[in-house]
C-alpha cells in the first residue's frame, strides 16, 4: 500500500518529473508537521516553510511508516532484540519531517523504501508464537499466510479447535461447584 503511495507520486514518464505547482493557485494539502504552520493551525496551500503538496504527502507516509516501524521495535526490545537499526530510522525520519526545511523529494523517497523494507524486517522478527497471537485462530491464519496450509484447511482447523474449547468449557463447568447455582436452559 505504501509503494502504490509512493509510485501515484512518481508517475514513470520523464514529462511528469517536474515537481512544481505548474502555475496552479491552490493545492489540496493540508500540513502541520512543522513550527512554521501558518497562524499555528497549519498551511493548506503551500506551506510557510515552501513544502508542496507532494512533500507533505511522502512526510505523511513517513511518518506513518515509523509508527509501524516503532511498534515492532518497541516489542522486540522488551524481548532483547537488537532495534538499532530501527532506532536511527525513526531518527532519521523524525529529522527529516519534524525539523529539515530542505526538501529534497528523492531523498524522501529513499527513505520511505528503506523504512518499508526495515519494518518488514522487524515484522519477520516478531516471533509468530507472541502471546497476542495465541488468540483461537491466529496461528492457523498465520500458518496460511506463510503458505504453510491452504485457507480451507486453516478454516476448517479453527472450527475444530473451537468446537474442543467449547467441549473443554462446558465440561469444566458442569464439574465445577457453580454448576448447581446455574439454571440450564
Amino acid at each position: 500500500m505504501v509503494l502504490q503511495k509512493i509510485f501515484n507520486l512518481f508517475p514513470k514518464t520523464k514529462e511528469n518529473r517536474d515537481y512544481s505547482l505548474k502555475g496552479e493557485k491552490t493545492m489540496s494539502m493540508f500540513c502541520y508537521q512543522c513550527e512554521q504552520t501558518a497562524k499555528g493551525q497549519g498551511c493548506t496551500i503551500k506551506g510557510v516553510c515552501g513544502k508542496d503538496e507532494k512533500t507533505a504527502a511522502l512526510q505523511d507516509l513517513i511518518i506513518d511508516g515509523l509508527k509501524e516501524l516503532s511498534f515492532y521495535a518497541y516489542r522486540l526490545k522488551k524481548m532483547g532484540i537488537n532495534t538499532s537499526e530501527a532506532d536511527k530510522m525513526v531518527l532519521e525520519g523524525l529529522f527529516t519531517t519534524v525539523t529539515n526545511v530542505n526538501f529534497d523529494t528523492e531523498r524522501e523517497r529513499n527513505i520511505i523504501l528503506e523504512l518499508t523494507e526495515l519494518r518488514k524486517a522487524l515484522k519477520e522478527k516478531y516471533p509468530r508464537h507472541s502471546p497476542a497471537l495465541r488468540g483461537h485462530g491466529y496461528r492457523e491464519l498465520l500458518d496460511h499466510l506463510y503458505g504453510e496450509k491452504t485457507l480451507e484447511i486453516a478454516v476448517e482447523e479453527i472450527k475444530r479447535d473451537t468446537r474442543n474449547y467449547a467441549k473443554r468449557q462446558l465440561t469444566w463447568l458442569r464439574n465445577s461447584s457453580l454448576s448447581k447455582e446455574i439454571q440450564w436452559i
